[in-house]
């Protein structure tokens, strides 16, 4: 005999889509290592290119660059798709739900509610959007900070204060909103 699954729809949908998601941590992690092309690039154009003057250098370290540019767009796109059918296969398993919710509210003499097939949309569309990809670049932030210091110290000098100053202006703008918004909801 079959045991019925106690979890709420939303937990079971995102169970099944917990290998995606770790799947795309993982792209987040090649993506942001491929971001250091251009520190690691610059660093050997200064260090070997310039004091050497060896044309044969300066190509080689192109031709890799460029390739990890390449690459890294793949990856971008990879990951992308990959978000955009997450939103698809969670909007799959909670479709069903949310129409039940919405039919039972109106039976219930709660009017015509569409509200959970709002909402599930609004999920689906944040997931599919870039904004939720920072998410999965964000705890690699201070790795890559460690990475980048230990190239050169004032360029991971320069990259802890933009990461400072990010989140400072992230935090600015939660506090305007929150003045602003009396709907806002922390």
């Amino acid at each position: 005999m079959r045991r019925r699954d106690q979890r709420n729809p939303a937990e079971r949908a995102l169970g099944v889509c917990r290998s995606a998601f770790l799947a795309l941590l993982l792209f987040s992690f090649a993506v942001n290592a491929l971001m250091l092309t251009v520190p690691i690039y610059m660093l050997q154009l200064f260090d070997r290119v310039i004091t050497s003057k060896s044309v044969e250098t300066l190509v080689m370290l192109t031709i890799a660059a460029l390739g990890a540019f390449l690459i890294l767009g793949a990856l971008e796109v990879v990951r992308s798709r990959l978000l955009q059918r997450v939103g698809v296969k969670l909007d799959r398993a909670l479709s069903g739900d949310a129409f039940k919710a919405s039919v039972a509210h109106a039976v219930g003499g709660g009017g015509h509610s569409i509200q959970a097939l709002r909402d599930l949309q609004t999920l689906r569309n944040f997931l599919s959007g870039h904004g939720v990809l920072s998410l999965f670049d964000a705890p690699w932030t201070p790795l890559f900070i460690l990475i980048i210091l230990m190239l050169h110290p004032i360029l991971g000098g320069l990259a802890f204060l933009g990461a400072v100053a990010l989140f400072a202006f992230a935090r600015a703008i939660v506090a305007a909103i929150r003045q602003e918004s009396p709907i806002y909801v922390t």
